[in-house]
């Protein structure tokens, strides 16, 4: 059996998705991956910069620029989306799907809310305080953090809540997500992949076995929704 190394460019909001199916794969194919983690927003660039990959996941609109630059086969392929949430420290029950009165009512009673600073997350949650109306009346709550930093304040209590993709959540021990915003309040973190030109068999190995239907379950599991389910 061969096994390769595939180069990966992979965002933070992935992680913990990635960190959980990736042994599977190596187990069943004998290849391994080497990633270069970064937030959705600086993917562009580092491929741009040179870098050596071979799949690059990210939000579809950062991927497509990519693709735009001749660097990629094919277009830009939807992966699925992550439910913007709320997280809190482990509590008892699943989290709810909640309307704007209700993320409002959570956001007030908040002391501190952590987020990613220059995340596509934070981003998302800025269009949804701002369809809100509360702008103004939550900043000085907000902690900016480097990519994984709101999770790991979370943990150790240093804030209240945490803007986090649910990918992000379900995997990470000590939190879990107060509210899941539905996909009609359009906040949610939409992820997508695309192959470089040159991109070996076991690249193409790895994307056939990613968006095998065998494999939909467990992504749904590690809080990945495709466009026509609602968040569980």
């Amino acid at each position: 059996m061969s096994c390769d190394v595939i180069r990966v460019v992979l965002p933070v909001a992935l992680k913990e998705v990635f960190d959980t199916i990736a042994p599977a794969f190596t187990y069943e194919t004998g290849h391994e991956f080497d990633v270069a983690l970064m937030l959705n927003p600086e993917v562009p660039a580092y491929i741009a910069s040179g870098a050596s990959w071979s799949i690059a996941f990210s939000n579809p609109e950062y991927l497509q620029g990519v693709f735009d630059d001749a660097t990629t086969q094919g277009s830009v392929h939807m992966l699925a989306y992550s439910p913007l949430c709320l997280a809190e420290r482990a509590r008892t029950g699943p989290g709810q799907t909640v309307d704007f009165q209700m993320v409002a009512d959570v956001l007030d009673d908040a002391e501190t809310i952590a987020l990613t600073k220059g995340g596509t997350s934070s981003a998302q949650f800025a269009k949804l305080v701002r369809n809100l109306g509360l702008t103004a009346e939550i900043e000085h709550k907000l902690r900016w953090l480097p990519g994984g930093g709101p999770a790991k304040e979370l943990q150790n209590g240093k804030v209240g809540l945490a803007v986090l993709p649910l990918s992000n959540i379900v995997s990470t021990p000590g939190i879990c997500p107060k509210v899941v915003c539905p996909l009609e309040m359009d906040v949610q973190v939409d992820l997508a992949f695309c192959v470089e030109s040159q991109a070996d068999a076991a690249t193409r190995e790895f994307v056939s076995w990613l968006t095998d239907a065998t494999q939909k379950e467990v992504l749904t599991r590690l809080g990945l929704r495709q466009f026509d389910e609602e968040p569980q």
